[in-house]
């Protein structure tokens, strides 16, 4: 190696490492780009995550059985008879004197008041009684309206109705006797049912009296569902 070369550097070892890392990186001396760091979750974040998921999963499970149970408690008809807040706890005895009647229909009155009852009875835990003085809430009702519509639908060939439909209207009110304020009350609650009639006169039955029943128990059955629950 002459002076010049060692003057400059030109033949040292660190010179020929220089150049030997410049090919390895590329030509013209030029790094490659190096790779993306990889982060790394710490042992205590990697278990902060896990717990985070679980609760999710937790979260998600519970949601789902509660869905699922609504569903089948929906479908099967069950409720939470007399466990509402609408009905104050004090309450525990309920009378029902019998509903006014308001239309020429002069025995279907009779006949709701006598369902009411019973759907109390079956789905609550109340006492029901039909002296107001004995009782820590009074339901006072009315029936406003009967009507009998007739023709709903006819026969083709005769023209006669083979089919009619009954309309209920009712209201109601459900007092606390204790501070005389009202609990609950509803009007207009408006209920139908359809029933047939036979065009023919030999066969012809009188389908209006079972009619009558089934709306009078339709509407007695979502008078006390609307009051226990608000509805």
């Amino acid at each position: 190696m002459n002076g010049y070369s060692k003057l400059h550097g030109l033949d040292s070892p660190e010179r020929h490492r220089g150049t030997e890392k410049n090919f390895k990186n590329g030509l013209g001396g030029q790094k490659r780009p190096s790779r993306l760091p990889v982060v790394l979750e710490t042992t205590e974040e990697a278990e902060a995550t896990e717990k985070l998921k679980s609760v999710r999963r937790g979260t998600q499970l519970r949601l789902s059985l509660a869905i699922a149970g609504a569903l089948f408690a929906t479908a099967c008809g069950y409720h939470l008879g007399g466990q509402g807040d609408l009905i104050p706890k004090n309450v525990k005895t309920i009378a029902i004197p019998e509903f006014s009647n308001g239309t020429m229909q002069y025995h279907v009155a009779t006949l709701l008041t006598a369902d009411v009852v019973r759907e109390f009875h079956s789905r609550t835990h109340y006492t029901i009684v039909t002296d107001p003085g004995k009782a820590d809430a009074v339901l006072t009702g009315s029936v406003v309206n009967f009507a009998v519509l007739g023709g709903i639908t006819t026969d083709p060939v005769t023209n006669r109705a083979t089919s009619s439909q009954i309309v209920l209207t009712v209201q109601f009110a459900l007092t606390d006797k204790h501070t005389g304020k009202v609990i609950y009350q509803r009007s207009g609650y408006e209920f139908r049912t359809r029933y047939e009639i036979s065009p023919s006169l030999p066969n012809y039955f009188d389908e209006s009296g079972p009619a009558m029943k089934r709306v009078s128990q339709d509407a007695a059955k979502a008078v006390v569902t609307s009051i226990l629950e608000a509805f």
